[in-house]
C-alpha cells in the first residue's frame, strides 16, 4: 500500500489532549507561499495526510513534523473505508 511507502509517525494534538502516535504519508500537495504584515511573516503549503482508515484525526488537530514544522489539519476525506485522507496547511 502506497501509506507504507515514506510514512511517518504522527503526534496529533486535539485541544488540550495529546493523541497516541499513529502513522501516515505526508505529502505536499502545492506550492509555499509567504504571507506579511507589518508584525510578522508566515509561510504556509498545503500537504496531504494518508492514513489507515481508522486513524485518529479530527479538522483543527495539530501537529509537528520535518524537524519542527508546524500543521493543522483542515480537511478530511468523509470516506474512510480503505483509508484515510486529510489535508492540513503547514506554518512555519
Amino acid at each position: 500500500m502506497v501509506l507504507n511507502d515514506r510514512s511517518q509517525s504522527i503526534v496529533l494534538r486535539r485541544a488540550e489532549t495529546t493523541l497516541a502516535a499513529q502513522s501516515f504519508r505526508v505529502e505536499r500537495i502545492s506550492k509555499a507561499a509567504l504571507y506579511r504584515d507589518d508584525a510578522s511573516r508566515e509561510r504556509r503549503s498545503d500537504v496531504c495526510l494518508l492514513g489507515a482508515a481508522n486513524a485518529d484525526i479530527a479538522i483543527g488537530d495539530r501537529f509537528n513534523a520535518d524537524g519542527g514544522l508546524l500543521y493543522q489539519v483542515n480537511f478530511i476525506q468523509p470516506n474512510r473505508t480503505y483509508a484515510t485522507l486529510a489535508e492540513a496547511v503547514v506554518v512555519k
